[in-house]
Protein backbone atom coordinates (compact mmCIF):
# COMPACT_ATOMS: atom_id res chain seq x y z
CA UNK A 1 0.00 0.00 0.00
CA UNK A 2 1.35 3.69 -1.13
CA UNK A 3 0.58 6.94 0.29
CA UNK A 4 -0.50 9.15 -1.97
CA UNK A 5 -1.31 12.79 -2.32
CA UNK A 6 -4.21 14.13 -4.71
CA UNK A 7 -4.32 17.91 -5.01
CA UNK A 8 -7.08 19.43 -7.18
CA UNK A 9 -9.01 22.63 -6.12
CA UNK A 10 -12.94 20.43 -7.49
CA UNK A 11 -13.94 18.76 -4.55
CA UNK A 12 -15.68 16.28 -7.53
CA UNK A 13 -12.78 15.63 -8.99
CA UNK A 14 -10.25 14.67 -5.75
CA UNK A 15 -13.40 12.08 -4.64
CA UNK A 16 -13.00 10.34 -8.16
CA UNK A 17 -9.30 10.29 -8.00
CA UNK A 18 -9.28 8.86 -4.46
CA UNK A 19 -12.24 6.52 -5.29
CA UNK A 20 -9.38 5.12 -7.89
CA UNK A 21 -6.83 4.98 -5.53
CA UNK A 22 -8.78 3.05 -2.65
CA UNK A 23 -9.81 0.22 -4.79
CA UNK A 24 -5.77 -0.39 -5.76
CA UNK A 25 -5.40 -0.49 -1.77
CA UNK A 26 -3.34 2.85 -1.02
CA UNK A 27 -4.06 5.04 1.31
CA UNK A 28 -4.89 9.27 0.31
CA UNK A 29 -4.80 12.23 1.94
CA UNK A 30 -6.34 15.04 -0.36
CA UNK A 31 -5.45 18.80 -0.67
CA UNK A 32 -7.69 21.57 -2.51
CA UNK A 33 -4.77 24.16 -3.24
CA UNK A 34 -1.05 24.25 -3.21
CA UNK A 35 -0.46 25.36 -0.02
CA UNK A 36 -2.36 22.94 1.86
CA UNK A 37 -0.16 20.53 -0.08
CA UNK A 38 3.43 21.56 0.87
CA UNK A 39 1.68 21.35 4.45
CA UNK A 40 0.81 17.91 4.39
CA UNK A 41 4.16 17.30 2.15
CA UNK A 42 6.10 18.41 5.47
CA UNK A 43 4.24 16.03 7.65
CA UNK A 44 3.86 13.80 5.78
CA UNK A 45 6.12 10.65 3.88
CA UNK A 46 4.10 10.49 0.68
CA UNK A 47 5.17 7.52 -2.38
CA UNK A 48 3.27 9.18 -5.01
CA UNK A 49 1.72 12.93 -5.88
CA UNK A 50 -1.53 13.40 -8.19
CA UNK A 51 -2.37 17.44 -9.18
CA UNK A 52 -4.03 19.18 -11.13
CA UNK A 53 -2.21 21.43 -13.27
CA UNK A 54 -4.58 24.22 -13.53
CA UNK A 55 -5.34 25.46 -9.70
CA UNK A 56 -6.21 29.34 -8.67
CA UNK A 57 -3.63 30.95 -7.11
CA UNK A 58 -0.42 28.70 -6.89
CA UNK A 59 -0.48 26.14 -9.90
CA UNK A 60 0.76 22.50 -10.22
CA UNK A 61 3.78 23.36 -11.79
CA UNK A 62 4.19 25.15 -8.94
CA UNK A 63 3.73 22.38 -6.76
CA UNK A 64 6.07 20.09 -8.38
CA UNK A 65 9.03 22.81 -8.67
CA UNK A 66 8.93 23.07 -4.99
CA UNK A 67 8.45 19.44 -3.88
CA UNK A 68 10.80 18.61 -6.38
CA UNK A 69 13.35 20.63 -4.60
CA UNK A 70 13.47 18.88 -1.54
CA UNK A 71 12.86 15.31 -3.04
CA UNK A 72 13.67 14.54 -6.73
CA UNK A 73 12.71 11.24 -6.79
CA UNK A 74 9.69 11.71 -6.08
CA UNK A 75 6.66 10.16 -8.27
CA UNK A 76 4.56 12.79 -9.70
CA UNK A 77 1.50 12.64 -11.68
CA UNK A 78 0.02 15.59 -13.69
CA UNK A 79 -4.19 16.33 -14.63
CA UNK A 80 -4.28 18.29 -17.40
CA UNK A 81 -6.43 19.19 -20.88
CA UNK A 82 -5.30 18.12 -24.07
CA UNK A 83 -5.16 22.39 -24.29
CA UNK A 84 -2.03 22.18 -21.78
CA UNK A 85 0.76 21.49 -24.22
CA UNK A 86 2.68 24.37 -23.45
CA UNK A 87 2.22 23.73 -19.63
CA UNK A 88 2.69 19.84 -20.51
CA UNK A 89 6.36 21.17 -21.81
CA UNK A 90 6.90 22.66 -18.83
CA UNK A 91 5.89 19.87 -16.23
CA UNK A 92 8.42 17.68 -18.52
CA UNK A 93 11.35 20.53 -18.03
CA UNK A 94 10.26 19.92 -14.46
CA UNK A 95 10.83 16.20 -14.22
CA UNK A 96 7.34 15.24 -14.12
CA UNK A 97 6.56 11.69 -13.92
CA UNK A 98 3.48 11.24 -16.10
CA UNK A 99 0.44 12.60 -17.16
CA UNK A 100 -3.37 11.95 -17.25
CA UNK A 101 -5.79 13.63 -19.80
CA UNK A 102 -8.72 14.78 -18.34
CA UNK A 103 -11.67 13.44 -18.59
CA UNK A 104 -10.15 10.59 -17.24
CA UNK A 105 -10.91 6.41 -17.38
CA UNK A 106 -10.59 5.01 -13.92
CA UNK A 107 -8.30 2.04 -15.52
CA UNK A 108 -6.08 4.88 -17.50
CA UNK A 109 -5.61 6.76 -14.33
CA UNK A 110 -4.87 3.35 -12.27
CA UNK A 111 -2.85 2.02 -15.06
CA UNK A 112 -0.22 4.91 -14.51
CA UNK A 113 -0.45 4.85 -10.70
CA UNK A 114 0.56 1.31 -10.63
CA UNK A 115 3.41 1.71 -13.03
CA UNK A 116 4.82 4.81 -11.29
CA UNK A 117 4.93 3.30 -8.14
CA UNK A 118 6.28 -0.02 -9.61
CA UNK A 119 8.82 2.33 -11.15
CA UNK A 120 9.68 3.95 -8.29
CA UNK A 121 10.06 0.52 -6.39
CA UNK A 122 13.15 -0.42 -9.04
CA UNK A 123 14.84 2.92 -8.93
CA UNK A 124 18.47 1.67 -8.25
CA UNK A 125 20.96 3.38 -6.11
CA UNK A 126 23.53 5.82 -7.13
CA UNK A 127 26.94 4.13 -8.60
CA UNK A 128 30.44 5.28 -7.67
CA UNK A 129 32.07 7.33 -10.32
CA UNK A 130 33.55 4.45 -11.94
CA UNK A 131 35.56 4.92 -15.31
CA UNK A 132 35.75 2.57 -18.10
CA UNK A 133 38.74 2.71 -20.25
CA UNK A 134 38.81 1.62 -23.82
CA UNK A 135 41.72 1.29 -26.36
CA UNK A 136 42.60 5.00 -27.00
CA UNK A 137 42.78 3.89 -30.70
CA UNK A 138 39.22 2.68 -30.82
CA UNK A 139 37.91 1.49 -33.82
CA UNK A 140 37.45 4.90 -35.29
CA UNK A 141 41.29 5.00 -36.44
CA UNK A 142 42.02 7.95 -34.45
CA UNK A 143 42.92 8.61 -31.07
CA UNK A 144 40.20 9.33 -28.65
CA UNK A 145 42.48 10.14 -25.52
CA UNK A 146 40.57 12.80 -23.18
CA UNK A 147 36.90 11.63 -24.75
CA UNK A 148 34.80 10.90 -21.75
CA UNK A 149 31.41 9.76 -22.10
CA UNK A 150 28.61 9.85 -19.35
CA UNK A 151 25.76 7.76 -19.12
CA UNK A 152 22.62 8.50 -17.94
CA UNK A 153 20.19 6.06 -17.12
CA UNK A 154 18.22 4.67 -14.33
CA UNK A 155 18.47 1.35 -15.58
CA UNK A 156 21.50 -0.55 -15.33
CA UNK A 157 20.92 -3.16 -18.62
CA UNK A 158 20.38 0.15 -20.58
CA UNK A 159 23.99 0.85 -18.87
CA UNK A 160 25.98 -1.89 -19.88
CA UNK A 161 24.97 -2.19 -23.22
CA UNK A 162 26.06 1.63 -23.99
CA UNK A 163 28.99 1.09 -21.59
CA UNK A 164 30.56 -1.86 -23.12
CA UNK A 165 29.95 -0.71 -27.11
CA UNK A 166 31.57 2.58 -25.84
CA UNK A 167 34.60 1.25 -24.82
CA UNK A 168 34.93 -1.06 -27.53
CA UNK A 169 34.67 1.81 -29.56
CA UNK A 170 37.92 3.03 -27.26
CA UNK A 171 36.05 5.68 -24.86
CA UNK A 172 36.10 6.37 -21.10
CA UNK A 173 33.00 6.16 -19.59
CA UNK A 174 31.61 7.13 -16.75
CA UNK A 175 28.15 6.37 -15.30
CA UNK A 176 24.93 7.48 -13.60
CA UNK A 177 21.68 6.92 -12.44
CA UNK A 178 19.88 9.59 -12.39
CA UNK A 179 20.65 13.65 -13.61
CA UNK A 180 20.87 14.89 -10.37
CA UNK A 181 24.05 12.76 -9.84
CA UNK A 182 24.67 13.21 -13.44
CA UNK A 183 25.18 17.27 -13.06
CA UNK A 184 27.93 16.70 -10.44
CA UNK A 185 29.76 14.22 -12.94
CA UNK A 186 29.28 16.37 -16.04
CA UNK A 187 30.92 19.27 -13.79
CA UNK A 188 33.40 17.10 -12.63
CA UNK A 189 34.89 14.92 -15.60
CA UNK A 190 34.17 17.03 -17.80
CA UNK A 191 32.87 14.77 -20.61
CA UNK A 192 32.76 14.84 -24.36
CA UNK A 193 29.56 13.39 -24.63
CA UNK A 194 26.61 12.64 -22.57
CA UNK A 195 23.91 9.71 -23.63
CA UNK A 196 21.26 10.63 -21.14
CA UNK A 197 17.29 8.63 -20.97
CA UNK A 198 14.52 10.97 -20.90
CA UNK A 199 12.52 9.56 -18.00
CA UNK A 200 13.92 9.05 -15.04
CA UNK A 201 13.45 9.32 -11.47
CA UNK A 202 13.50 13.11 -10.40
CA UNK A 203 14.56 15.48 -13.44
CA UNK A 204 14.31 14.36 -16.65
CA UNK A 205 16.39 14.04 -19.50
CA UNK A 206 15.14 17.51 -21.18
CA UNK A 207 15.87 19.24 -17.61
CA UNK A 208 18.96 17.84 -17.56
CA UNK A 209 19.97 18.75 -21.68
CA UNK A 210 18.29 22.23 -20.15
CA UNK A 211 21.09 22.59 -17.60
CA UNK A 212 24.07 21.82 -19.36
CA UNK A 213 23.20 23.98 -22.19
CA UNK A 214 23.04 27.02 -19.60
CA UNK A 215 26.72 26.98 -19.48
CA UNK A 216 27.98 24.46 -22.07
CA UNK A 217 27.64 23.87 -25.58
CA UNK A 218 30.87 22.02 -26.43
CA UNK A 219 29.60 18.66 -24.84
CA UNK A 220 27.91 16.57 -27.22
CA UNK A 221 24.38 15.17 -25.87
CA UNK A 222 22.41 12.18 -27.32
CA UNK A 223 19.29 11.19 -25.67
CA UNK A 224 17.57 7.79 -25.60
CA UNK A 225 13.64 7.70 -25.75
CA UNK A 226 10.70 5.31 -27.01
CA UNK A 227 9.94 5.54 -30.93
CA UNK A 228 7.47 8.44 -32.32
CA UNK A 229 8.01 10.66 -29.72
CA UNK A 230 8.09 13.66 -31.99
CA UNK A 231 7.03 16.48 -29.36
CA UNK A 232 9.69 15.63 -26.99
CA UNK A 233 12.19 16.02 -30.36
CA UNK A 234 10.67 19.32 -31.04
CA UNK A 235 11.48 20.50 -27.20
CA UNK A 236 14.59 19.68 -27.09
CA UNK A 237 15.87 21.15 -30.25
CA UNK A 238 16.03 24.71 -28.85
CA UNK A 239 18.81 22.95 -26.19
CA UNK A 240 21.01 22.15 -29.72
CA UNK A 241 20.21 18.09 -28.87
CA UNK A 242 23.33 16.65 -31.10
CA UNK A 243 20.70 13.34 -32.27
CA UNK A 244 18.69 10.35 -30.61
CA UNK A 245 18.86 7.23 -30.14
CA UNK A 246 15.22 5.13 -30.49
CA UNK A 247 14.62 2.72 -27.46
CA UNK A 248 15.24 -0.39 -28.11
CA UNK A 249 18.50 0.19 -30.17
CA UNK A 250 20.75 -2.38 -31.40
CA UNK A 251 24.87 -2.22 -30.66
CA UNK A 252 25.26 -1.20 -34.63
CA UNK A 253 22.53 1.56 -34.16
CA UNK A 254 24.39 3.02 -31.42
CA UNK A 255 27.78 2.35 -33.16
CA UNK A 256 26.79 4.74 -35.71
CA UNK A 257 24.71 7.17 -34.30
CA UNK A 258 28.04 7.99 -32.10
CA UNK A 259 29.78 7.70 -35.39
CA UNK A 260 28.08 10.63 -36.64
CA UNK A 261 27.67 12.77 -33.92
CA UNK A 262 31.79 12.77 -33.74
CA UNK A 263 32.08 13.24 -37.20
CA UNK A 264 30.00 16.28 -36.84
CA UNK A 265 31.63 17.73 -34.10
CA UNK A 266 35.27 17.18 -35.49
CA UNK A 267 34.16 18.93 -38.93
CA UNK A 268 32.84 22.22 -36.77
CA UNK A 269 35.85 22.51 -34.47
Amino acid sequence: MAKILVVDDVKTIRAAVKICLNELGHEVLEAPDVPHALLLFKSHKFDLVVSDCNMPGMSGLDLLRSMHKVQPSLPFLMLTSEADKEKLKAALTLGVSGWVVKPFQKEKLQENITALLEKAKKAVPLVKPTSYVGNPAGKLGFSLKNRKVLIVDDMAVIRRLVRVTLVDMGFEVVEATQATQAIKYWQETNPWLIISDWNMPGLSGLEFLETVRKSDTKTAFLMCTSEGDTEKKEWCAQFDLDGWVEKPFTVQLLTKTVREVLKKRSEAA
